[in-house]
């Protein structure tokens, strides 16, 4: 047995140390943990957990799995059962914690345990990706959503499998693939055409997406599977957009994106269930003592990148059976701007028809910090279908339940969220970089009105449901 002795960890994380009888190794009983339940994020790359940096890291391993923060899991144990939560399980800690209590044990050799992944059993039917070495940015911006029409596939066919293709993880935030009908395929191609560097800004304009592909993040393990006999459709003619949120500043050099394909001729069509939730978020005065107002709705429409940016709220107010006077009845305003200030919004909305609910995803900016999703029929209690009370933007997923929820027309699904628009949540003045887990650094701007679909910090609020026919 080969046994190195790197570090003795146990009085720094936990006091005096006590001799500890067994003799756990990294190799065989600690390395296949940290595989199972941080390999998703921390299995390669610059984030890998591996033993020349288990001393360095240990302390804060221990301390984020015991704070609730680590694994990233965002939707809390009340929330419908969903498939492959991550979490670091008590025993597996105390494990960990018992192997650090005394110099540190790599053990003998043996191969790799791997993590399970989708295994397709087959190469992918497509792999389609960006030309030439990828997509360099030159935005000055903190983040951009770029979009990039991907070479055509023969239809009718349906998606039943897909993994995404991207060099370097670390240089987006998630991407999206949406399904373009025949007729909408040539607006694509226009948009593409006008703009002069590669793909065009996904904010030039709404394309309207017949499908999409939500469902994994941009990790090691970033295939996903549909439920058996279903799958997304693409109509013959059509096309996919694939949509990256890119971080820019890490993209000054060539990155890779795509997304490989398992397709089949005939399945149940997957369909997308699509809410927008009013994410108006005031000042916590409500009229901003800066010369530029930036506290009111006019000033924040004057700068909206799209021109229709008042028809668009106004849209989402109404679906919701609310106006902007309403939006704001019963808010308390506070002319100090306090560290942290608070306002909700909420939705109730209905569905034409009924389907078997399998997937969820909430989408939401760096201001939201509560989140709660119910379908509730006619008669009986609600389901909670998602619920956190530390929203994270960063973790952003999408999540896929266990069993399906059978809804018809008679549910009513109910949205809620809370925003905190106080100092702490605003943009350090200098960089322009959000505080998106946590406060940015001083100096901090002042608070600003924020809108859908507006200004490029604005906030949204949208949930995503997937379907399939009952």
């Amino acid at each position: 047995m080969g046994i190195v002795q790197v570090v003795t960890l146990c009085t720094f994380l936990f006091g005096a140390c006590a001799p500890a009888p067994s003799q756990l190794n990294w190799t065989h009983d600690i390395k296949p943990l940290i595989v199972e339940h941080c390999g998703e994020c921390h299995g390669r790359g610059k984030l890998s957990v591996d033993l020349p940096n288990i001393p360095q890291l240990a302390g804060l391993m221990v301390q984020e799995v015991e704070a609730g923060r680590m694994p990233p899991w965002v939707p809390t144990r009340e929330s419908r059962e969903m498939v492959g939560r991550r979490e670091f399980p008590a025993a597996a800690l105390g494990t960990l914690k018992k192997w650090l209590q005394d110099p540190i044990i790599e053990g003998e050799e043996v191969a790799a345990v791997p993590r399970p992944k989708v295994d397709f059993g087959r190469e992918p039917d497509a792999v389609l990706a960006l030309a030439g070495d990828g997509y360099i940015s030159s935005s000055a911006r903190s983040d951009e959503l770029r979009c990039f029409l991907l070479p055509q596939i023969l239809g009718p066919t349906y998606i039943y499998g897909y993994e995404w293709i991207i060099s370097r993880p670390s240089v987006a935030h998630h991407l999206v693939v949406g399904v373009l009908s025949a007729a909408d395929v040539a607006r694509a191609q226009a948009l593409d055409d006008a703009d002069p560097g590669m793909g065009w800004d996904c904010n030039a304009a709404t394309l309207p997406f017949k499908g999409s592909l939500i469902n994994t993040t941009v990790g090691p393990d970033s295939a996903y599977d549909y439920p058996e006999g279903a799958g997304v459709e693409v109509p013959v003619g059509g096309a996919l957009v694939l949509e990256v949120h890119a971080l820019p500043l890490a993209l000054r050099t060539p990155a890779q994106f795509g997304v490989k394909l398992w397709l089949r001729a005939d399945a149940h069509a997957v369909t997308a269930l699509a809410f927008n939730v009013p994410s108006e978020v005031s000042c916590p005065g409500g009229v901003s003592s800066d010369p530029a107002n930036r506290c009111s709705r006019e000033w924040a429409l004057a700068q909206a990148v799209d021109a229709d940016a008042r028809g668009n709220n106004d849209r989402i107010l109404a679906d919701c059976g609310q106006d902007l006077t309403s939006r704001f009845l019963g808010i308390a305003f506070d002319t100090s701007s306090p560290a942290s200030w608070r306002v909700s919004s909420h939705c109730e909305r209905k569905i034409v028809g009924s389907c078997s609910i399998f997937s969820i995803h909430p989408h939401l900016h760096v201001r939201a910090r509560e989140v709660r999703i119910e379908a509730c029929p006619a008669v009986g209690a609600c389901e909670l279908l998602y619920a956190t009370d530390n929203w994270r933007w960063l973790w952003e997923s999408s999540y896929t339940y266990a069993t399906p929820l059978h809804v018809d027309a008679t549910w009513t699904f109910r949205m809620f969220a809370t925003w905190d628009n106080g100092m702490l949540a605003q943009p350090n003045a200098q960089t322009g970089e959000s505080g998106h887990d946590g406060p940015a650094l001083p100096p901090l701007a002042l608070p600003s009105y924020h809108i859908t679909d507006t200004a490029r910090d604005a906030e949204m609020f949208s949930v995503t449901f997937e379907c399939l026919p009952n």
